[in-house]
């Protein structure tokens, strides 16, 4: 089952599917990159790419990068700092910095990034458990998408609202209405609205669309 997919630069799906990272051409062919028992929430579960072909994913306390020649290495290590399940991770459209979100604490947090994009500093954290949620299992936010004003849009586990965040910092609540309890999301396509975020419901039950009026950051 996978959680979040991205494509790489040679427009090939990838995906991170909780025990294994699949590469899908554009012919359907799959492509195991990795396989192995990952740590965290529901195993490796966030997957995104940089300019130069580089594939980052979550691994519980860690973000691990993986070159093209699939050479792994540590990119973040959150276990100092008590991170034990990062979910979901995007560079924002500059990429001067990179967004992770951690299950267990409910924080989104930024990792400043230097000119070779490597971290260059300690994490500013976001927000802390934003809709104070005495669940521990819902309210964390859950998978980030940027729109091409650079908005920032992530979901909130188990909740009818999406987080949305201007460049300039400010926050605020997009409310989807009490079915549409939003679990992951995406800006519509081809053959879609482009206009509108698309989200799953928490059961999967249903696919519901959300007018925002601008479109994906490509």
């Amino acid at each position: 089952r996978s959680r979040l997919l991205t494509f790489d630069k040679e427009h090939n799906i990838l995906a991170a599917a909780q025990d294994r990272i699949l590469k899908i051409s554009s012919a359907g062919e799959v492509t195991i990159l990795v396989e192995e028992a990952f740590s965290g929430f529901l195993g490796t579960s966030g997957i995104t790419c940089d300019d130069m072909g580089n594939i980052y994913f979550t691994n519980g306390s860690r973000i691990e990068k993986m070159t093209p020649e699939l050479e792994r290495s540590t990119f973040i290590d959150g276990s100092e700092a008590g991170y034990k399940g990062f979910f979901s991770l995007a560079f924002d459209p500059q990429k001067k910095n990179l967004y992770v979100s951690e299950w267990y604490t409910k924080l989104l947090l930024k990792y400043p990034l230097d000119e070779e994009g490597n971290v260059c500093s300690t994490p500013t954290v976001i927000v802390d458990n934003p809709l104070e949620s005495k669940q521990w299992n819902f309210g964390s936010p859950l998978n980030i998408t940027f729109s091409e004003s650079e908005t920032m849009y992530v979901s909130m586990d188990g909740f009818s609202k999406i987080m949305k965040m201007t460049p300039e910092g400010e926050i605020s609540y997009l409310e989807l209405g009490k079915d549409a309890i939003n679990h992951i999301i995406a800006f519509g396509g081809k053959g879609f609205n482009e206009e509108s975020i698309y989200m799953t419901t928490l059961m999967g039950e249903a696919v519901y669309e959300f007018p925002v009026g601008e479109k994906v950051f490509k």
